[in-house]
């Protein structure tokens, strides 16, 4: 007795039926978001979006450039609360928008604003000495630098 040929041949079985699998994945996810859509109230929508943005731009950030941040966050602070507080050249709420196109993880964002907003709200905000200005300069060239950039003042 003959073996039967099938129709179609076994690799190209094998990418159908992979095909069918994603297909399958796909329409379910899309049945979620839909049941999500359907029994989610719109503020819980935005905060799953959100929470899904952060979670992205978080994995974007360089862990070098975040251990740079994270060691140098008080001296961030200051130098922000400085500007807003005595400079008076940028507001706290406009920072906080500026915010959002800095490479930096959410949280470490979020800790940088409550150590601005402790220093201002306790009074202890000061003017630079300008040795702690270039160490500012210099931190911003260290991150600069991690991202493969030029240094402030450069083109790139």
């Amino acid at each position: 007795m003959k073996n039967k040929k099938s129709a179609v041949p076994p690799r190209r079985t094998r990418a159908l039926a992979g095909a069918a699998v994603l297909a399958f994945a796909v329409l379910s996810s899309r049945m979620s978001e839909k049941a999500f859509a359907e029994t989610a109230s719109p503020a819980s929508q935005q905060a799953a979006r959100s929470d899904a943005q952060a979670e992205l731009r978080d994995r974007m950030v360089p862990e070098q450039v975040e251990k740079i941040q994270r060691e140098n966050l008080e001296s961030t602070a200051l130098y922000w609360s400085w500007r807003i507080h005595i400079e008076k050249d940028v507001t706290y709420e406009e920072l906080h928008d500026y915010s959002n196109d800095w490479i930096m993880r959410l949280k470490t964002r979020d800790a940088l604003f409550a150590a601005i907003k402790k220093l201002i709200d306790s009074g202890k905000t000061r003017t630079l000495t300008p040795a702690e200005l270039a160490r500012e300069d210099a931190v911003t060239n260290q991150i600069r630098k991690a991202l493969g950039r030029g240094p402030l003042g450069s083109r790139n």
